[in-house]
């Protein structure tokens, strides 16, 4: 049995809960917030036994082999660093980090330490996904000429997922000073990792930043200053150019992104959002319909396992499975260099 801790208990801690629930061998043995309210709350929800305010209580108390961290983004590395030294297995949400440094720090200690850690980049749990990072891969595309990518949401303009004006869930992610990096740092560190794992590396880029005047301008005494939209010329270690962009301001898409790789001898797109099939999917145009016709077809990809599976597989084969922290790492390489290449106006290399 794998004895679980979660560390953070607000919205996303529910889905980690639920998902974890369903995997054979695995206990969720305690649970950790600073408000012990809301801590309580997801106690009693999912039936989780130890329940803790303070981090340093629950993992001197408790026998645990692995946690996984849903804490607000700035707390990931020193939370990470402490399970780390109890040499406990992590799964940490998205970002790593804030910047490059600590997601180092926290790649090396966890390669030092001999433990499993993952990053849970979620759109990985894409079946098309994971066919088109092997397409790619194997070269059924012919040399990358072009990538384009973009991850689209409406909520700065929709009520979709409630009302940012008075939601501390929504409001905490435009403040800088309340630990978000904005629209880059929140959702397109997905972008980046997707379109990475799926075209390859990036070794340079020029990105553009943009924050919009807001009313209230303002949450708690901080400045909602963190950037709404974010747009990236992209140049490939393969050679390949592209453009990645997200936005918090995008008319009635309310969660979707797109990914597209198109070569010499083929293309392939994935698209995801909130259609029941769209993690199945991979829509390719190759062969006879690449050199003759212009069209596409739709793939259905075999299945493939989630984050948490590959967690707790890899916690009991002693295989890290993707994307371990270096991964999360790299993303934010890309994150880091794209706040330099916008304040500094220029290109960055990565």
């Amino acid at each position: 049995m794998i004895r679980l801790g979660i560390i953070g208990t607000g919205g996303m801690a529910n889905t980690h809960a639920l998902f974890f629930k369903k995997i054979k061998d695995v206990q969720l043995s305690a649970c950790c917030d600073i408000d012990l309210k809301k801590a309580e709350e997801f106690s009693k929800k999912h039936c989780v036994k130890g329940c803790y305010s303070d981090l340093n209580g629950m993992l001197r108390n408790e026998s645990l082999d692995a946690v996984s961290v849903v804490t607000s983004d700035k707390f990931h590395h020193p939370v990470v660093m402490k399970a780390l030294e109890k040499k406990l297995h992590v799964l940490c949400e998205k970002p790593l980090a804030l910047n490059n440094k600590d997601a180092w720090e926290m790649a090396g200690a966890a390669k030092k330490k001999g433990v499993i850690n993952n990053i849970n980049f979620s759109y990985r749990n894409s079946f098309g996904a994971q066919l088109a990072a092997r397409m790619v891969k194997k070269g059924e595309l012919g040399r990358i000429m072009h990538v384009d990518s973009y991850y689209q949401q409406s909520w700065l303009v929709s009520a979709v997922w409630g009302d940012w004006k008075t939601s501390p869930g929504l409001l905490w992610r435009l403040s800088t000073k309340m630990g978000s990096n904005g629209a880059l740092g929140d959702v397109g560190v997905h972008i980046y990792d997707l379109t990475t794992f799926i075209a390859g590396e990036i070794s340079g880029l020029n990105c553009l930043l943009k924050n919009f005047k807001k009313t209230p301008d303002s949450y708690k005494g901080n400045k909602l200053d963190a950037n709404d939209s974010a747009v990236t010329l992209v140049k490939f270690k393969s050679g390949a150019i592209g453009s990645i962009y997200t936005s918090r301001y995008i008319t009635g898409h309310p969660n979707d992104l797109k990914v597209g790789v198109y070569g010499e001898k083929g293309a392939l797109e994935i698209y995801l959002n909130s259609a029941p099939q769209a993690y199945e999917e991979l829509r390719v145009c190759r062969g006879e319909n690449a050199l003759k016709k212009n069209s596409w077809e739709t793939l259905i990809a075999p299945a493939t396992p989630n984050m948490y599976e590959r967690f707790i597989t890899g916690i009991k084969t002693g295989r890290n499975d993707q994307p371990d922290f270096a991964a999360g790492a790299r993303v934010q390489d890309y994150l880091d260099a794209s706040f330099i290449s916008d304040k500094k106006k220029k290109w960055i290399k990565v």
